[in-house]
């Protein structure tokens, strides 16, 4: 929460974006709860996963209006989860997440068409921004 505003990294004056149905891909239990806490404070539908592969199915089964995944999972990377929801839709955002230190290959980003990647330790108004970017 933002101690300046009261609010979880909304600028006052912004529109509230629509409800999404947003998909969460992370190996740590700790960021899919911050992720759920916030956009569930927003109003938007979450389904957080810590398996790529369960996300898939998951999409496949009911698609999501946004995929969030972290790049860098044991079983299943980020680039990987977004090849796969790249053969149900081809449109749907996709926004990475990863460690400061971890190397992004823009090539890959633009060639899978990757929204944005948000480095850890990310603002909630960054969050927030996409949220609002990618509302129509």
């Amino acid at each position: 929460m933002d101690a300046a505003t009261g609010t979880w990294g909304r600028e006052p004056g912004n529109a509230v974006p629509k409800i999404l149905d947003i998909i969460v891909v992370d190996d740590n239990p700790e960021v899919l709860l911050m992720f759920e806490e916030i956009l569930d404070l927003e109003g938007h539908r979450v389904r957080t996963f810590e398996d790529g592969k369960q996300a898939i199915s998951e999409f496949r089964d009911r698609p999501a209006d946004l995929v969030i995944s972290d790049l860098g999972m044991p079983e299943m990377t980020g680039w990987q989860v977004a090849q796969k929801i790249r053969q149900y839709d081809a449109k749907v955002p996709i926004v990475f997440i990863t460690a400061v230190g971890e190397y992004v290959d823009p090539e890959k980003i633009v060639a899978l068409g990757v929204l944005t990647v948000l480095r850890k330790p990310f603002r909630l108004a960054e969050v927030r921004d996409i949220l609002v970017k990618i509302t129509p």
